[in-house]
């Protein structure tokens, strides 16, 4: 059908030579480039990878993490736009879809930025094209020179170039130990400059410490990549990139192992190749490619006896999944964009295309040691698990077709409508019948000119998503899957590491896995998750060049997935509460009895968990969003943004950090009710007022400066009581909403310390960094010097805080991670 598609392309354009170009889809309000080569991304100081920039220059993007000049490198970034989930983005380079087929909200090969330029990202309501509810980020490869140049790069910094401890007995998130980083690209003809090569090559090796810890966590990158594009004659360019990269970074679970920190082989490749041609009415486009990556601990001479802790930690099988394992997917597809036509007095330009994305994965067992858990320091489970066999195969197919029309009445009015169809089956090998979603979804925008000269423009949008099936979420039923049995622990001897005659009763099994076929199933009519997204705004351009955009924005998910414990419900619970503060803490008007849930012990081991869409499980985001650019040649440029927002959620675990407060991960929420016990509230992700200021500006002898500032509000999280004499053992019970807002209050802590809150986020985020560099001749060659300072006024606010409720609640536990300077040199000959 593909290739059906691609000959009908091929036809339509009509092989006439037209320099005009059909018109990019653009959503209402695009977001815009991120990357490109103007002053205001190559001037920026960063950590050179594109999480950088989406972290401190991006004003609607937030991160889970302050990278600084390059803390976690290797790793990549979870991030989100309009409170969607970060397992929702997708990664398209040159339209073939290279996410992570298996997690989703990452990509198989980290994008190099020496590489791919510009970023651009599609959000508020994306044309038909882009599927993903979440951010789609597009990599466009570097187009080779018509002339032989090339560019070499190289940054480092030590301890001597980081401030020393700190001033309070409260520890860094995280610091450096060492970073160095050299990166070469070379480009021009080979053949003339029809045909023109592209290489390049990264390395870097970075150390890190994170909180008290003094054992280094150590990561490596090498990535290599060769671009060609090939122009036979001017209606034809055909685009070729292949890549290959090799990681190795800490282990994610590296909580569970003793010794030397645990670390992670995480190598990929793969290739792009994209056709276009420009006709007299249309250009066409054919793309294809494949990605594959293997990811692979290393943890042979590691010992697996160390107690993780829950709340430091986070959930068990978010250190189990995935193992090892092999992930791959490759697209083809193709499209048609008609060049704007007039009928009946309106300019018509239809687009068309289609798309086909097959993914699979292949995990291996991991290792079989006991997990030993505790719960704010109290022993309280031991997990074992089990692989039902060799490996587990997931597999899905992805087909999308599109059709839009952009019609335009004179210059004052454009109206653009479209409707995407998308088709997904999915199973998992030796399982059921899997997943088979069909979904119709329907985008509309719109833009109106307010006045004659166009400076002031009114626009709306909006838009309809499936969410995208991940090869996670067929785990369940999965005969070859893992699956765990969970045993009461006390630690008897008191050393704080398990002891086999220290296990106690089984009471728990867990998936994902089939276990035999009995303890996880897909619902037979699973729904697929979906977004309804509305915007609208104003554009304004006015004196200087200087642009600036009003957004209000309103998402709304409903049937979103997880799993639901059928075979023990809460009615196998007994009830107890106890008394409360609430959510003030110092006042009686909110005191409450808070509920805790007590198994009772002849439902020990009879669970059964259904992967389905629970009812009231949804999502909610509402903002008001300020924007302003201002590109003034080569000279100078600025963007500014603020937001005011809220994200109302069911995290899919008890918890603050990423991978337990969002709502597209899978985990104990329906599972069990002391889960489910104020498990609506703020968002992972959710900021409430974020201010971020990027700017550049080249002055007059070969001087370029960079300033990046960044603000965000307190990351949201919900006070805890520890429970420590239940028969399921010790759990953390949520007393608050997460996020809840109270107005100042002051008043006393359990320890009659003096106590000041206005609700239950951490302290805000600020940092200032800051980059300048000298240009030098060096003959016909440009040496540039550089110098970066990161966390510029050395901010040291609480990044994280003890969320338990007893003498050391809200007692900070890391702050921002201290000022740093990075020197570095590039020469471009």
């Amino acid at each position: 059908m593909v290739g059906a598609l691609l000959a009908t392309l091929v036809a339509l354009s009509g092989g006439a030579i037209a320099a005009d170009e059909a018109p990019r889809p653009t959503p209402a309000d695009p977001d815009g480039a991120v990357l490109d080569e103007a002053p205001l991304s190559r001037d920026l100081p960063s950590s050179r990878n594109v999480w950088s920039f989406l972290e401190t220059a991006e004003p609607m993007t937030i991160l889970d993490r302050i990278d600084g000049a390059g803390l976690h490198l290797g790793d990549p970034g979870r991030f989100s736009m309009h409170g969607a989930s970060w397992t929702q983005n997708a990664f398209l380079l040159d339209g073939v879809d290279l996410t992570d087929p298996l997690v989703g909200g990452g990509p198989l090969l980290l994008p190099d930025i020496d590489v791919f330029e510009p970023v651009e990202l599609a959000s508020r309501p994306a044309p038909v094209e882009y599927g993903a509810p979440g951010v789609t980020m597009t990599l466009t490869p570097r187009e080779p020179g018509r002339s032989w140049h090339a560019t070499v790069q190289g940054y480092g910094l030590g301890a001597g170039l980081q401030r020393g401890g700190s001033s309070r007995p409260v520890p860094f998130i995280a610091r450096f130990g060492s970073l160095t980083d050299a990166s070469v690209v070379a480009s021009g003809p080979i053949a003339g400059e029809r045909l023109r090569l592209l290489l390049s090559g990264h390395f870097a090796r970075g150390r890190r410490l994170e909180r008290a810890d003094p054992a280094p966590l150590e990561s490596r990158l090498a990535s290599g990549a060769a671009g060609l594009v090939f122009q036979p004659h001017d209606r034809d360019t055909l685009r070729l990139l292949v890549t290959a990269q090799a990681v190795e970074r800490p282990l994610a679970a590296r909580a569970r192992y003793l010794g030397d920190p645990a670390k992670e082989r995480a190598d990929a490749f793969g290739g792009a190749l994209r056709w276009t041609r420009s006709g007299q009415g249309a250009t066409a486009t054919g793309f294809a490619g494949f990605w594959s990556g293997r990811f692979e601990p290393t943890i042979d001479d590691h010992e697996a006896s160390r107690p993780i802790e829950r709340l430091l930690d986070g959930p068990v099988p978010t250190l189990v999944f995935p193992a090892r394992s092999r992930r791959s997917t490759w697209t083809v597809g193709g499209s048609l964009a008609m060049h704007p036509s007039p009928l009946d007095g309106v300019s018509h330009a239809p687009r068309l295309g289609v798309a086909v994305r097959r993914a699979w994965a292949r995990e291996q067992p991991g290792p079989a040691d006991p997990i030993p858990e505790t719960v704010d320091r109290l022993s309280a489970r031991l997990w074992e698990y089990e692989w039902g066999g060799s490996d587990s195969r997931r597999h899905l197919l992805d087909l999308a077709a599109w059709a839009a029309d952009r019609l335009t009445w004179g210059d004052r009015l454009s109206v653009e409508a479209g409707v995407r169809l998308e088709r997904t089956t999915g199973a998992a090998t030796g399982a059921g019948p899997g997943v088979s979603w069909t979904s119709l979804l329907p985008r509309l925008s719109a833009r109106w000119r307010l006045t004659e000269a166009g400076r002031l423009t009114a626009f709306a949008g909006w838009g309809e998503y499936r969410h995208r099936l991940l090869l996670e979420h067929l785990a369940f039923g999965d005969p070859n899957g893992s699956w765990a049995s969970v045993y009461g622990w006390t630690d008897a001897n008191g050393d704080g590491l398990y002891e086999p005659a220290e296990r106690g009763t089984l009471i728990a099994r867990v998936g994902p896995g089939a276990a035999e076929g009995s303890l996880t199933s897909l619902d037979p009519g699973l729904r697929p998750p979906r977004t309804r997204e509305v915007v609208g705004g104003i554009e304004a351009t006015i004196g200087g060049g200087v642009v600036v955009r009003l957004v209000g924005v309103d998402r709304r998910e409903r049937d979103l997935l997880e799993s639901v414990n059928v075979g023990v419900p809460p009615s196998e619970y007994t009830v107890r509460y106890l008394p409360d503060p609430g959510g003030d803490i110092v006042g009686p008007q909110d005191d409450q009895l808070l509920p805790v849930f007590d198994r009772r012990e002849e439902s020990f081991a009879l669970d059964r968990y259904l992967l389905t869409n629970p009812p009231g499980h949804t999502g909610l985001h509402q903002s008001v969003e300020l924007r302003v650019e201002k590109p003034l040649g080569r000279r100078l440029a600025f963007l500014a943004g603020a937001t005011t927002s809220r994200t109302e959620i069911r995290g899919g675990n008890r918890g603050f950090r990423v991978v337990e407060n969002d709502q597209g991960v899978t985990g104990e929420l329906f599972d069990n009710p002391n889960a489910d016990t104020y498990s609506r509230g703020r968002g992972y992700f959710d900021r409430a007022f974020t201010i971020k200021l990027a700017a550049a500006w080249r002055p007059p002898g070969d001087w370029r400066l960079g300033l990046v500032a960044r603000y965000q509000d307190g990351q949201p999280f919900s006070r805890l009581v520890i429970v420590p004499d239940l028969a399921q053992g010790p759990e953390a019970i949520p007393a608050t909403t997460r996020g809840q807002h109270l107005g100042r209050i002051r008043g006393t802590d359990p320890e009659g310390r003096p106590l000041t809150a206005e609700g239950h986020r951490f302290t805000f985020t600020l940092t200032v960094d800051a980059r300048i560099e000298k240009g030098l001749a060096v003959g016909p060659a440009r040496l540039g010097l550089v110098a970066e300072v990161f966390n510029l006024l050395d901010t040291g606010n609480e990044v994280e805080e003890d969320p338990v409720w007893g003498p050391s609640f809200r007692v900070a536990t890391a702050i921002q991670p201290p000022r740093v300077l990075r020197l570095g040199a590039r020469l471009d000959f």
